[in-house]
């Protein structure tokens, strides 16, 4: 056994070196000289003495003090300095679920529990090996991680710098805990292609809130579906709805008071005319006190795609463009202005709410009469 005290300090720990108690000597802690294997012994124990003697007044030189723990984590391979590469991925993605629900969604720590998938399987197939040192993440780790996500697990490029972005998070986290690690992502280029967002037009609207379906199942589908193309609202945001979010505003109005379940910011929007047959249609019907009936968000976009085709709507509909629809084709094409689609949508910036909100070529011609009329 070892044992270092500093100023009252104390820890104990095994030094994994055996010998036959015969052959100890324990009034003087040591091995009796007397064969091979007492004169290793000693030579194992005197060179334990002189590191953790460097690394006492390593301490003392770099940080003004010494911790007999911290020595022992070296002496041990438990500093963080050898913690492996999904050893700071299991210990951040620990400490970000504790933000869930205050700082974080459950969405979004899902995503980040995704390396703990992906990274590993990675590094069986490229480099084959179950772990490897933090140490080991360069420039060309980086480029051979993006090439697999692409290729082994076929997705698209923004799919993948998202991927990279929260794994760049990641390898922070551990030069935040005091690794001494270079930036290999200063090499790294994270680039998004523009992707064309494209909203349901008021006629496709019209279309599927119109449309009799056979089915229940595509009949509460396209109802959610209409409801957040009215409301703005995400899936996971109507998700949560319970009668405790609808309130009368001060226009003596009924609307919906809630915070995105994403980022907590507080979300407003008043109930217009379709929303509020949506509710009233589904009033006291769900057990759990929501106010919607949902299936899961997978299920839910697989189901778009058949109300696509059953109303001849050659779109891929997704229920995100459900919020995309909202910002377009219900408020701004119809001159709400783009700060109040922006508080409406919940988002912090408005530069977040340019990316939902699109003015159609009609509203841009409508504009364009009226300038002219006044104008002449």
């Amino acid at each position: 056994m070892a044992k270092i005290t500093i100023n009252g300090e104390r820890v104990q720990f095994s030094t994994k070196i055996l010998i036959d108690p015969n052959n100890w000597d324990s009034p003087a802690s040591r091995a009796k000289n007397r064969n091979d294997e007492g004169k290793n012994v000693n030579r194992l124990l005197d060179n334990m003495r002189k590191v953790i003697n460097d690394l006492y007044f390593k301490q003392i030189e770099e940080y003004g003090f010494a911790s007999p723990e911290k020595i022992k984590n070296v002496i041990l391979g438990l500093d963080r300095e050898n913690k492996t590469l999904l050893d700071f991925i299991r210990a951040h993605n620990e400490m970000y679920e504790q933000k869930v629900g205050y700082t974080t969604s459950q969405v979004t720590s899902r995503r980040y529990k995704q390396l703990e998938t992906r990274i590993p399987e990675f590094l069986k197939a490229v480099y084959h090996v179950s772990d490897l040192s933090i140490r080991e993440v360069n420039p060309i780790f980086l480029e051979k991680l993006y090439l697999f996500l692409r290729k082994d697990c076929n997705v698209q490029n923004n799919y993948a710098m998202k991927f990279m972005q929260r794994f760049q998070r990641v390898f922070n986290f551990a030069r935040n805990s005091g690794v001494n690690l270079s930036n290999p992502f200063e090499c790294f280029n994270i680039r998004f292609e523009k992707e064309k967002r494209t909203a349901v037009t008021q006629e496709e609207v019209d279309v599927i809130w119109n449309k009799v379906f056979v089915s229940s199942r595509l009949e509460q589908v396209r109802d959610a579906f209409i409801f957040s193309c009215y409301t703005g609202l995400s899936f996971s945001d109507v998700a949560a709805l319970t009668q405790a979010n609808l309130q009368t505003g001060v226009d003596g109005n009924p609307w919906i008071m809630t915070s995105r379940q994403k980022t907590g910011v507080p979300t407003h929007v008043r109930l217009l005319e379709i929303p509020k047959q949506i509710l009233k249609k589904y009033e006291g019907r769900q057990k759990d006190g929501k106010l919607l009936p949902l299936a899961s968000n997978q299920k839910t976009n697989e189901y778009l795609k058949e109300i696509a085709s059953v109303c001849g709507i050659d779109k891929k509909l997704t229920y995100h463009q459900s919020r995309h629809t909202f910002a377009s084709t219900i408020t701004l094409n119809n001159g709400v202005p783009m700060e109040s689609v922006s508080k409406l949508l919940g988002h912090r910036s408005i530069k977040t709410t340019e990316i939902y909100a699109r003015t159609s070529d009609t509203k841009v011609g409508q504009d364009m009469e009226l300038l002219a009329r006044k104008i002449n």
